[in-house]
Order: C-alpha cells, then structure tokens, then sequence
C-alpha cells in the first residue's frame, strides 16, 4: 500500500514537472493551458472585424458552442519572444488595466525583426475584441509575423476564438506558474471523460441527423466502388483522407508524392472534380464555380443561394446569413467525409491567393487562404475531361500583378518590397503608378480608368486634381467590392503628391477611394510588372475632312488631357465604336471620346437616351 502510494505520487510528480517545463521552454502548449482559456482548434481567416466576431459567436468546436472573441490581454496571452507585447510586457494596451485608447499606443508596443512570435505557431494578423476607446470604428488587433499590437479599423483579418475552461480548468498557483489539474489527470480519467463527451455528442448528432435526412430529398448517388488504389466513382479513383490539415501548396505536393494502392499519378483535383463528391442537389447542380466552364470568380460565379446547401442570403448582401449546420455524420459526402473542408486545385480568378474547396461539414464551395492550414486533402487519379485554362485576371493592359503583401508597410518600404520581389520567376517587380493602380477598380465608375477623379500619373498635385469623384463610392453593396482582384484594404502607389512630397497617393478599395496618405502610414502592397500594350495610334486624329462630310453631330462621352487615359478608357466602350478627336482649346490640348455619326440634333437625340444608360454624363455635340 505504501509502495502503490509512493509510486502515485512520483507519477504525479513527474506531470507537474513536466507542464511546468513545457511552459518555461515556451514550447508548443495545448489548447487550454493558457492562463484558463481555452482556444478554439479552428481559426477563422480572412474576416472584417465585424465578421470574427459573428465567427466566434457561432462556432461549434470541440463540443462548446460558447466561444468568443478574445479581448486583447487574452491574444496578448499567444504572444512569445516579444518583451514589448508578450504579457506583462511593457506595451501599455490592455482592457484589464483600462488602456486601450489609442493615445497610449508607444513603440513598446511596436513588432521587431525575428521568427515565432506565436505559442501557437500562428501567423499573420488576428482580431481582438478591444475596441480602441478613442476611435469606435477601430480594434486592437496583434500581428504575429512580427509581434505587434496595433489599431486595426478595416481589411481583413483572423479570429481565433476562445472560451473560459472553468469546468476542467480548476488553476492552481505555484510560484510563477499557474498549474491545470487536467495535466496531472491519469490516462484512464482523461479516456473515459473523453469517451463520455463523445458518446454524447455522437448521440445528439444521430437524432439531428434522423430529423434532417427527413427533409432531405432523395438523391441518385453514382456508384461507389471500392478498387485496389482507392475509391472509385465514376471515372475517377480517389485516394484515402489525409490525416492532417495543411496549406495549399503543401496539399499540391502530398497529392504529387503520394504513393498509394500501388500508384503514383495522383494529383489535387479540380474543384468540378472534388463537385462530383457533393450529395446535395442545390450546390451540385447549381453552384457556378468551375474551372471547366471557366467561372472562378468569387464574385460572378459564387453565390449563397446556389453554393450552400442551407444558406439563406441577406437582403443587401451576397454573403450568407446563414450557412446552416454543420453535421459530422458525412451526409454531404459519397465518401462519408464529416465536418472537414477539402482542398481543390482551383484557384479564385481576382483573388490569387485563395483557392476553392468544398466544405463537407456544411455541404458548400468557397474559397479559402492558400497560405492558411485547415483544409484536408482526397487526391484524385484518373479520366480528367475537364478543360482547363490559365487564369488570369481581364485586363486592358499587359501588367502582371503580384500576390499582395501579407503585412502592411510605409511608403519606402513598399517600394523595396517590390524592388526585392521574387515571384513567379519574375524579379523585374515594381510599385504600380496610380494610372496602374487605378486599372485594378471597378465597379465605381469615379474611380475606375477613366473616370472623372483627376488624379493620374498626368496630374499628380493634391491641390489640382484632387477633385469630389476621388472619394470613390459608398459601402459596398449586393456583394460588389471594388477591386478586380478582390482587395479591400489600402494599396500604395509609387506616385508621390506634387505638392505635398511627404505622401503617396494611394487607393483604398473598399470604397474605391482614391486618396493622399503619408509615406509613414501603413498600407498594404500589390507589384506590378510590365507595361500598356501598343497604343492604337490610328484611332487619334479623325481626319477632319471625313468627319464633316459623315456627321453632323455626334454624342460626347467624356474628354480628358492625357491621351493615354483617353485609349484606355476607348477600350472601355469599343462596342460603342468610339473616335478619339483631339482638339486644342485656349492653348490645351483636349482628347475627345465621341460616338455616333448623326445627320441631325434631332436623331442625336433619339440615340441619347441609351448611350446615357450606359455614360450619364454623354452629350450632344456638334462636329
């Protein structure tokens, strides 16, 4: 009995030792172990503020549905390596202490050089729920690339949701550290609460599932075939789950190197491919997303009513307000895959750095962060008939434009981001000019080339072209952003202000907002390289002789004095058949778009009316 006794204790010695060793060496901790919280095993990316925080608030993780976003002392809690902004650091921002207006930000509160800053191994930045109490419109927010805490108020972001774990996390105090009891639990206790949660949680799931599949219809489900290197359906075979989540590239290469059943000729698939494994009508029949049909765009092809097997569209937005349940019983699979989200090869048309996949759990497409974790992989072998084509982003010019940059940065910095770029093979990156930057808006007629904001590589003067239009459009509505490329932050340009050279224009395209900023201000970077393609000199200078005898009257779009604005902005309307007349008026040489050809001002007039549909400001000039 004394023997068993002693033993005990030494064992439970040994695990207090052990956690207390962890959390000293700073090594990788488990999810609850900090300081009582417990973190969620998902994190959501990508996400307005607003949207974290609905995340955390619906999230259903490990058997909790009482997540939340955490506050900015509780992220400050992940935060290692940084003196500054780890806890008990010297960065003043904290809820606890009732510092969190922006005026109590220092450079203590700054990122440094180094690598992993995160007790989780995360990077990039991630929302808190601290509002700055000087600013409402802002949040505190902490970049994990480099340690900072900083204001955050729009672009995107990560949530990584956390819980109080009162309940299995009764905190001892030893010294310096706080204890868990659940560390010094025995295997068997831990097994058979676990077992129990689990039993219960399978039992809950069972009866939703037998009231869901009541009113689900009855679908035809192509033949499942078990053969000697994997599942086949159809004319493809299909590989075994992975494991593990991963990132996108290393989901490429797991499916390139897999060996298995005998083969090697596995590959990620497409997403018509990992489509075929979809049990579910709505989404399998309807959803848009293709790459064999060449329909990649979040924009165009995806939407909430077609792409979600449950998803209920709000009034004024593409985005879902709700995105249904989430079931682990594989009812959305042929291959019985449970609440995992799959990787295809598929990448989004404006948005380079997303690729589709296919979310079991919740029967839906969407696209997701090829740099972050969380996607399982099925490869693919086999009969491939989907045609598939380059993606590249329609644009007027020949640029070639780089993934944006994961961080923001000043001015100067931006510029030998670009300098220094390696992508793609390429080297030969620089920061785009704002007549380039200015290709990538749409949607806001303003803004876009050849819009009426003044400011274009031709008139760089705060004073002089900065007019009302610059300030862009409203909020974006029905789903419709600003970027062609799926940008909402600010993106710097190389164009510095005339007359104020200690600023930059820049656009900010969540509004499509043309603005001056300071080059010690943060933004965020999309390279560019090449250059416009031949300029079409033969539409300029419409012989005048001609233009007489054809037309007596013609319908004005727009003039501007930048004759390179004036091509592209034809290119715009080519269906319209547009002359480009250039005229010198009081010494300045104008460029005029002009359509029609008319005998009289009344039958100008009747072809009004349409071409205004299209150009509000056209009107009717004589030749």
């Amino acid at each position: 009995m004394k023997k068993s006794l002693i033993s005990t204790l030494f064992v439970l010695a040994a695990a207090l030792i052990f956690v207390a060793c962890g959390e000293k060496n700073n090594e990788s901790a488990s999810n609850n172990d900090f300081m009582g919280l417990e973190w969620s095993n998902q994190i959501g990316e990508d996400m307005l503020r607003k949207g974290a925080e609905n995340y955390c608030k619906k999230l259903k993780d490990g058997g909790h549905n009482d997540w939340r976003l955490p506050n900015i002392d509780e992220l400050r809690t992940l935060i290692k390596n940084h003196p500054g902004t780890q806890t008990g650091g010297t960065c003043k921002i904290s809820k606890k202490a009732g510092k969190l207006s922006g005026e109590e930000w220092t450079t203590d509160c700054n990122g440094k050089d180094g690598i992993n800053f995160s007790k989780l191994g995360a990077t990039g930045i991630f929302w808190s729920s601290s509002v700055v109490s000087n600013d409402s419109t802002s949040n505190w927010a902490v970049n994990f690339d480099n340690g900072t805490i900083y204001s955050k108020d729009e672009g995107i972001g990560s949530a990584h949701c956390v819980r109080d774990a009162k309940e299995n996390l009764q905190s001892t105090k030893a010294g310096d550290l706080l204890w868990s009891e659940t560390a010094i639990k025995t295997k068997s206790e831990v097994d058979a609460q676990t077992a129990k949660t689990d039993v219960a949680q399978a039992k809950a799931e069972t009866e939703e599932a037998k009231t869901e599949a009541k009113k689900q219809p009855t679908q035809p489900i192509t033949a499942v075939q078990k053969s000697s290197g994997g599942t086949r359906i159809g004319n493809l075979e299909w590989s075994d789950r992975s494991s593990n989540e991963m990132t996108w590239s290393i989901a490429k290469g797991y499916c390139a190197k897999l060996n298995e059943g005998g083969h090697s000729d596995w590959r990620l698939p497409n997403i018509d491919e990992l489509r075929t494994l979809l049990i579910t009508d709505r989404v399998s029949s309807r959803c848009k997303v293709s790459e064999r049909n060449n329909c990649l765009s979040l924009q165009d092809c995806w939407s909430c009513s077609s792409c979600v097997a449950k998803g209920v569209r709000y009034s004024d937005s593409r985005k879902c307000k709700d995105w249904g349940t989430y079931y682990a019983d594989g009812r959305y699979s042929k291959l019985g895959d449970g609440n995992v989200w799959l990787w295809s090869s598929s990448i989004l048309s404006f948005n380079n750095d997303h690729a589709w996949g296919v979310n079991f759990g919740g029967g839906f497409v969407y696209g997701y962060y090829m740099a972050g974790g969380g996607g399982n992989v099925r490869c693919v072998r086999g009969e491939n008939n989907q045609t598939t084509s380059q993606k590249t982003v329609p644009q007027r010019t020949t640029f070639e434009w780089s993934k944006r940059s994961r961080t923001d940065m000043k001015w100067s910095q931006a510029v030998n981001y670009c300098k220094n770029l390696n992508e793609n093979g390429y080297s030969d990156w620089r920061l785009p000019t704002i007549s380039e930057l200015r290709t990538l808006i749409e949607h806001c007629p303003e803004t876009q080339t050849g819009g009426k904001c003044s400011v274009t590589d031709n008139c760089l003067s705060y004073k002089d072209c900065r007019n009302t239009p610059c300030k862009g459009c409203d909020y974006p509505l029905n789903g419709q952003y600003y970027s062609r490329l799926g940008d909402t932050e600010r993106l710097w340009s190389s164009s510095v202000i005339s007359d104020r050279p200690d600023k930059a224009w820049n656009v900010h395209f969540y509004f499509g907002y043309v603005d001056d900023i300071s080059k010690g201000y943060d933004d965020y970077v999309r390279c560019v390289r090449g250059q416009n393609p031949p300029k079409p000199e033969e539409n300029i200078k419409e012989s005048a002789k001609q233009t007489k005898t054809k037309c007596k009257f013609s319908i004005q779009l727009s003039a501007t004095q930048s004759k390179d604005e004036a091509i592209e902005e034809a290119e715009q309307y080519k269906p319209m058949k547009i002359r480009i007349i250039e005229a010198v008026v009081n010494g300045t040489t104008w460029y005029r778009l002009r359509t029609g050809c008319f005998a009289s001002r009344e039958e100008a007039n009747e072809a009004l009316p349409e071409i205004k549909d299209i150009v509000e400001d056209a009107m009717i000039m004589p030749e």
